[in-house]
Formats: structure tokens, C-alpha cells, sequence
């Protein structure tokens, strides 16, 4: 084969790879626009349930009735209606980092063992607390110890996205799993990837616990270390007044200030949880670096 063909056969090469970026980016368009007009759809009937609950509460204390009942239905479809704006934004926001699996896809092998490694450090953190632990408590052992692993070793313990919330970081995927348990969701068969994570604990009072032992077979010796250090540390102390001021660290100030103004941009990133951890200037290259060339 000449030169000459070798060099044709690269630009078909190229311009192959770019029709593919082209296809996938034009996918993705598609994909979060769709969950844009459903978010706006929600939001619409969101008003509609709030004025509804309005005047029935209203009506109730004027008239003296009981309509508890009434409104109690009200506030249930609230919260359905939240938690699906909540989902769209973590599904928009995979979209956007090439993370996101779709219903019709086969789910990706990598993706599988991620819910798998999260299942394994969850239910670790879990065997602990026999008589079940409550929400922030679980959510900020699994934070401290990540925030510790990447800076002292420049890679996450648990893969898990933590995202800015009110008492501070919350691993969204985990949170997701916990809420779909809690209210024992019947479409919960809408959630294949998720079924093993989610019959593997139950939540009662909102405390959770473990249905099972963790597979220690995702955990490495370090990072078994690393939980321990982190449930002896926080086991002890008030969820609300102690633990929750102390995880609003810097990468969380940064992550709510972009929450504030963007409900999809309160991700905290891999960096900003290292600096939050002390990481020296050297790790924080190497996850910087580290961190682009995964957007590339």
C-alpha cells in the first residue's frame, strides 16, 4: 500500500471520528432538551399543586373542617414532583460529563461496577450503626473520607458525585438510592442498575440500615482504613450542630454559591474536595491534569 493511500485512509479516519463527535454532541443536545421541557412541565404543575393545597388549606380553616387528609395527598405529589426535578438535574448533568446511561442502552460495564464500588463503601459505613444511622450522619463520613483519600492519594474512595445541599455534601447517587427506599417506590423495576444497592438496605424513621454485608471485594485495604478513621471520628457527634457546619468546607461554599445561581452547577469537583482536604500543591496539579484530560 503507497503513502498516498495510507494518508487517504487517515482523513477518512479523521473525518469518521468527527462525524461521530458531531452524532454524539448532537445526541446529547437532544437528550437534555428533553429533560429541560419535562423540568418545565413539573415546574407548571408545581404551581398548580401549590395553589391547589392553598385554597384547600383556606377553605379548611375558615369552614373549620379537617382536611388533612387532602392536603396530606397534596404534599405527596409535592414531593414526587421535587424529587423528579432533582433527577432530571443529575441526569442533565451526566449528560453533559458523558456519564449518563439511557433506559434503552445496555448499561455500561464500567458504570456497573462504580454502583457497585458506592453499594460496597455504603454498606461498610452501615455495618456499624446496628441500629441504623441517620441520613447526614452516613453522608458525612462517606464526604470526610473522600475529601482525605483525594488529597492524600489524588484518586476518589468512593465514585459517587457529591453535590451542595442545605447540610452539606451529599453523594447523589447514594441519596437517590435512599429516597427510592424510603418511599418504596413501585416503579422501582424502573431502575435495573439500581435494584441490588437498593433491596441492600432499608430505611425506617429515616435512619438507615444495612439488609446485608458489603462485598469487601471492592474496598482495598486503604480505603477500609480510611471509613474506619472517619466513622470513629464522626460516630459520636450531633449530625445537625456538629457535623454539618464542619463539611461546609471550601469546596462546598463553592459549589452552593453555584447552586444559588444554577440548581445543575452545585457538583462539587474532584479538585475542589482535594484543596478542601489540604492536598499540596502537587496533587492539586495531578488531579488538575487528571481532571482535563477527562473533558478532553
Amino acid at each position: 500500500m503507497s503513502e498516498f493511500d495510507d494518508f487517504i485512509r487517515g482523513i477518512g479516519s479523521d473525518i469518521k471520528n468527527v462525524a461521530e463527535k458531531v452524532g454524539k454532541k448532537a445526541e446529547e443536545t437532544f437528550e437534555i432538551s428533553k429533560r429541560q421541557a419535562e423540568k418545565m412541565k413539573i415546574k407548571g404543575h408545581i404551581q398548580s399543586l401549590y395553589q391547589q393545597l392553598g385554597e384547600l388549606t383556606y377553605g379548611g380553616m375558615k369552614n373549620g373542617e379537617d382536611v388533612s387528609e387532602e392536603t396530606g395527598a397534596l404534599i405527596a405529589k409535592l414531593d414526587e414532583a421535587f424529587f423528579r426535578i432533582e433527577e432530571l438535574f443529575e441526569e442533565i448533568t451526566a449528560i453533559k460529563n458523558g456519564t449518563f446511561v439511557s433506559d434503552e442502552t445496555d448499561w455500561d460495564e464500567e458504570y456497573a461496577e462504580e454502583i457497585k464500588k458506592i453499594e460496597a463503601v455504603v454498606l461498610y459505613v452501615l455495618q456499624y450503626f446496628e441500629q441504623g444511622v441517620d441520613y447526614i450522619k452516613l453522608f458525612k463520613i462517606m464526604y470526610f473520607a473522600q475529601r482525605e483519600y483525594l488529597a492524600k492519594y489524588g484518586k476518589v474512595l468512593c465514585p459517587d458525585t457529591f453535590k451542595a445541599r442545605q447540610k452539606g455534601p451529599v453523594p447523589a447517587l447514594s441519596n437517590k438510592v435512599i429516597k427510592i427506599a424510603e418511599l418504596h417506590d413501585e416503579d422501582v423495576l424502573e431502575y435495573p442498575d439500581l435494584m441490588s444497592f437498593i433491596e441492600s438496605i432499608k430505611v425506617q424513621d429515616q435512619l438507615v440500615f444495612a439488609t446485608k454485608e458489603p462485598n469487601l471485594d471492592y474496598l482495598s485495604g486503604m480505603e477500609r482504613k480510611c471509613l474506619d478513621k472517619w466513622y470513629l471520628y464522626c460516630k459520636d457527634k450531633n449530625s445537625k450542630e456538629e457535623l454539618s457546619p464542619e463539611s461546609h468546607d471550601s469546596a462546598y461554599e463553592a459549589a452552593w454559591e453555584r447552586y444559588q445561581r444554577d440548581p445543575q452547577q452545585g457538583f462539587l469537583s474532584s479538585l475542589e474536595i482535594a484543596v478542601a482536604g489540604g492536598a499540596s500543591e502537587k496533587m492539586r496539579n495531578y488531579i488538575y491534569n487528571k481532571e482535563l484530560l477527562m473533558c478532553e
